[in-house]
């Protein structure tokens, strides 16, 4: 194998960690400015975000995209797309102050969380009264410490926290880029593999349905955040470190922690056997056990009837849907899917769930003009290219492992679609697809590197057959 540095600036490696790129420098003066308009006391908070992101750069230094330090060219992005998302928000729903509104229609989950954090209960809001007569959230008691720690010098506002969420997913990108130079086998076989690694880069970093989900006040961008630290440390061999983000992962959501071990055990199984060999079970076991720990306690504890994780999930089908299927096309089509007789119910809704998301040109609802919604029309746009590459990656990747040259690359689509499967089957939400999109960003960035004429066709079929699903769906919104 080619070293990897090699690929890189070489230049990068013998820059200091004082030295900041020109793009890095003034992108984060322009962050500074939209701060100060927007809410000025935020401006040394953010300053403080951005020196913690610079001095990552000797994680990221020798895979440097041209000497630049990645993880604080995604924050300056990423804030200034968040505080486009805040201010489109606070000026068509001022009652919100930047959230994103009501639940279950036009907005999130974002004001449940505000409240309970900020104690601010404006019971005006649809939602505030839920927190208020809920009992904490781990993601509610989370940032209500970060908002304690605010408060000994001044008022938090929102855009701290939204800094904060911000701050977490500017790490994506950069781990995407790692994860893809650890297991992509044909990356340095093709000049166009080079590219690919960067191009994992920068196909997580303009992902819309993460701006969407990572960039307002709920937890999906830090379970994409630690799904990808898991991935990445399990790669590496580090079992310690992939506890330690699966542990976190749980905090967050326990549904998606229990998705992530699920789901990446057709790499932890040989990884963990190749690299502890005899010892393997001292990991294996206790991992085993804390799972059916993780679970019964979610049994016991109501939580699983409180979410309604089944196969089935009647109760939420009837509701949350039902009551949705006017307003969201995608949850229309959802409830007449989950509506189906079992067996076709698991197959279907896997096949919903990998296609999406989808164009829709419906970006208003109840009147109100929804960014987020905005954005996932895009990201459908982008999403019809992503499964052409991610098709022709997968193609490559059983041709590879018939060839018995190594396995790592199928391992990593298995744990893409088995992920996809627990989220059509536990969640039936859009937005839990989210914690997976980093993983199929690095495997569409090894399909793009890919030359062979007939597994492009293979792709393109692919992408016509979803362009026209995609077609067919912005049809219905006429």
């Amino acid at each position: 194998m080619i070293p990897i540095e090699s690929l890189f600036d070489q230049q990068a490696k013998k820059q200091t960690i004082f030295i900041i790129g020109r793009t890095e420098f003034m992108l984060s003066l322009l962050c500074c400015f939209a701060i100060l308009l927007v809410n000025p006391l935020s401006v040394p908070l953010y300053i403080i975000f951005a020196i913690a992101a610079h001095l990552t750069r000797p994680i990221f230094i020798q895979y440097a995209f041209q000497g630049k330090n990645t993880v604080l060219l995604s924050f300056a992005v990423y804030t200034l797309l968040a505080l486009l998302i805040f201010t489109a928000q606070m000026y068509t729903l001022p009652n919100y102050e930047g959230l994103s509104g009501p639940e279950g229609g036009i907005g999130t989950d974002d004001t449940y969380f505000y409240t309970q954090a900020t104690k601010d209960v404006d019971f005006s809001r649809n939602g505030a009264l839920r927190a208020y007569s809920s009992v904490m959230h781990p993601f509610s008691i989370f940032l209500g410490t970060f908002v304690q720690m605010i408060e000994f010098f001044r008022e938090c506002h929102l855009v701290d926290l939204l800094l904060l969420n911000v701050f977490a997913l500017s790490f994506i990108p950069s781990l995407c880029s790692l994860v893809a130079v650890r297991c992509l086998p044909l990356w340095y076989e093709s000049p166009l593999g080079p590219n690919s690694i960067q191009l994992a880069y920068w196909l997580a970093l303009m992902h819309f349905s993460l701006w969407a989900d990572g960039l307002i006040l709920i937890r999906d961008g830090w379970t994409a955040l630690f799904f990808t630290v898991a991935l990445f440390s399990l790669i590496n061999g580090s079992i310690f470190k992939f506890l330690i983000a699966t542990i976190c992962l749980a905090y967050f959501r326990i549904a998606s922690a229990i998705m992530l071990v699920c789901s990446v055990m057709p790499l932890l199984l040989p990884i963990s056997i190749k690299k502890l060999k005899k010892y393997a079970f001292l990991i294996l076991l206790p991992l085993s056990a804390i799972v059916v720990i993780v679970i019964a306690y979610a049994v016991s504890s109501g939580y699983v009837d409180e979410k309604q994780i089944s196969f089935l999930r009647n109760d939420y089908v009837n509701s949350f849907i039902a009551n949705a299927a006017d307003k969201k096309q995608d949850s229309s089509i959802l409830f007449i899917l989950s509506s189906m007789s079992f067996y076709l119910r698991i197959p279907l809704t896997f096949v919903f769930f990998f296609c999406a998301p989808y164009t829709s040109l419906n970006i208003v609802t109840d009147g109100v003009f929804v960014p987020r919604l905005l954005l996932n029309f895009f990201a459908g746009v982008l999403n019809i290219v992503l499964l052409k590459w991610w098709v022709q990656s997968l193609v490559v990747a059983f041709q590879i492992w018939l060839k018995k040259r190594t396995d790592l690359l199928l391992y990593l689509h298995l744990t893409y679609l088995i992920g996809i499967f627990l989220v059509s089957t536990m969640s039936l939400q859009l937005r839990h697809k989210t914690m997976l999109l980093p993983l199929l960003c690095v495997l569409a960035a090894h399909g793009f590197a890919i030359r062979e004429f007939r597994v492009r066709t293979i792709g393109n079929i692919v992408m016509l057959l979803v362009f026209l699903v995609n077609i067919f769906n912005v049809v219905r919104s006429f």
